[in-house]
């Protein structure tokens, strides 16, 4: 007697409902309390946020620049940026995302992926669509409300944002099915694509970032053509879905699975530091290359921290590329914007904060070595200085090219030292994030007060605290560059160095 095969989709709901059994389904009372939580957060949290950034974006100083002339071009090359950066996501989290026992009972069964991993890819991609239309639809409504458009214009870039999106997507799960080996190549390749669109205009009538800045609404003068090409390239992608579906890899699928179940757990434990650990690329370059030359101390230790940020490349060149930005962006708000420059300079040190981590494994190397015996012939602190020299020079060099790229585009060059001065800066506080050590136990207990509890809340700014640090330090050197002059705030950076140096001595000490 035969036994009767199940349908595709009967095995994977089965598989489904089984997984959902064993971590204990969702009942009617969790789902009704789920959805009173989105709407709550929608109403006190999403809405507001939004009606905020519309009001910025109002502002006498802001609206003048969304209808410059040359804001197509920023549209432009925001477009391409992020697309690129969704492959890079891709990489390390795709959308076709499952938990490892899914991973291993739907996409490694003789069922196709385009069956088992659509429903997460829809879920995901469904959620990045809504992010850009949303995001385009909100400056859309403020140039509309505010007369420099219509509404048809403003519906236009709406519906070019939700096409850009669903493209997104697909960028997305084209980022997973390369893999991080190679998917640098196609980040790449959409950057430079871009870099060249805006070099050369007539490449935006063949893009589709081309095609979104095509229909930015400015003025009533768009170009609403622009939208027809753009929705066929997405249908295209979703044409391609079920085929890329078909080729992410197993082991790719399974190794992005368990690396985020661990992330999940490190997060959920406070131990952040940890679940970024994790995405650190392992080094496979380099192997015979010469680390340890017969120089100087400093110099020495200087090689050898350049091989190791080497052995990574594409680590390496992102960290200086956002050095690079986080010059510019301090050297912009420096020189005066349309842009407040609290804001400009907060930017800049979490771009700076977050590319110096590629260069500042030797203090993690120091810190690390406070309670083991001295092997190589230095004590913490002295390997601190030594691992300093490296991170500090080229975090000030990128800077200050940040701040000559910033002048060669129309900016005064009057911020060039105040980007050098938030580089140092955020080098020392790099060296005091080194020595945090694990999350203390009284952290974890509960914090009762009127709003709620608050442990959760000290956990995180536990976390962030040299993020934090990294960003009150930059807006509080644009604040003195303002009001006191660059000599004063030179003086105070001076300052502020040596007292996260004896926070940092502090910290060592107590490890």
């Amino acid at each position: 007697m035969s036994i009767p095969l199940l349908a595709p989709s009967d095995r994977i709901g089965g598989t489904r409902r089984l997984y959902a059994d064993r971590g204990g389904s969702r009942t009617q009372g969790d789902t009704a309390y789920l959805a009173y939580l989105v709407v709550l957060v929608l109403a006190m949290v999403v809405i507001p946020f939004l009606i905020g950034v519309a009001r910025i974006l109002a502002r006498p100083e802001i609206l003048p620049a969304l209808q410059s002339p040359s804001s197509e071009q920023v549209v432009l090359a925001v477009s391409g940026v992020l697309l690129a950066a969704v492959t890079v996501v891709g990489m390390h989290r795709g959308p076709a995302h499952l938990p490892p026992v899914l991973v291993g009972t739907l996409a490694a069964t003789d069922l196709p992926r385009s069956r088992t991993l659509l429903r997460p890819f829809a879920t995901a991609a469904t959620g990045l669509t809504v992010l850009f239309t949303v995001a385009g639809g909100v400056v859309a409504t403020v140039l509309a409300t505010e007369g420099t458009t219509d509404v048809m214009g403003a519906l236009a870039f709406t519906g070019a944002s939700a096409c850009l999106g669903v493209i997104a997507a697909a960028a997305w799960l084209a980022g997973q099915r390369v893999g991080p080996r190679h998917g640098w190549l196609l980040t790449a390749s959409v950057l430079a694509a871009t870099v060249l669109t805006l070099w050369f205009p007539a490449l935006a009538l063949i893009t589709p970032w081309g095609w979104v800045a095509e229909v930015w609404p400015p003025t009533t003068m768009g170009e609403p053509w622009a939208l027809l090409p753009l929705a066929l390239v997405a249908l295209v992608c979703i044409e391609r879905v079920p085929r890329l579906l078909d080729r992410v890899r197993g082991p790719l699928l399974l190794r992005q699975s368990r690396q985020w179940e661990i992330v999940g757990i490190a997060a959920y434990t406070g131990d952040l530091s940890s679940a970024l650990a994790t995405f650190r690329s392992v080094p496979h370059l380099g192997r015979t290359w010469r680390a340890v030359p017969g120089v100087q101390a400093i110099v020495q230790y200087a090689v050898r921290d350049l091989v190791g940020a080497a052995r990574t490349p594409v680590r390496a060149v992102s960290g200086l590329i956002f050095l690079t930005l986080g010059g510019f962006l301090s050297a912009v708000a420096l020189a005066g914007t349309a842009l407040p420059a609290w804001l400009l300079m907060s930017l800049a040190a979490v771009a700076t904060f977050a590319a110096l981590g590629t260069l500042t494994d030797g203090f993690r190397h120091a810190a690390e070595t406070r309670s083991a015996p001295t092997l190589f012939g230095h004590t913490s602190s002295q390997l601190f200085v030594l691992h300093a020299l490296l991170p500090t020079v080229l975090a000030v060099a990128c800077a200050l090219l940040g701040g000559v790229i910033a002048g060669l585009t129309g900016w005064p060059s009057a911020g060039l030292t105040g980007a050098g001065l938030l580089a140092a800066l955020v080098v020392a506080v790099r060296a005091y994030d080194s020595t945090k050590g694990p999350l203390p136990l009284t952290l974890l207990t509960p914090a009762p007060s009127p709003v709620g509890d608050l442990s959760g809340l000290m956990v995180m700014v536990w976390q962030a605290d040299a993020l934090i640090l990294a960003i009150a330090l930059g807006v509080g050197l644009a604040y003195l560059v303002a009001t006191a002059g660059l000599l004063l705030a030179c003086g105070a950076a001076v300052v502020a160095v040596a007292v996260v140096i004896l926070l940092t001595y502090g910290r060592l000490n107590n490890l």
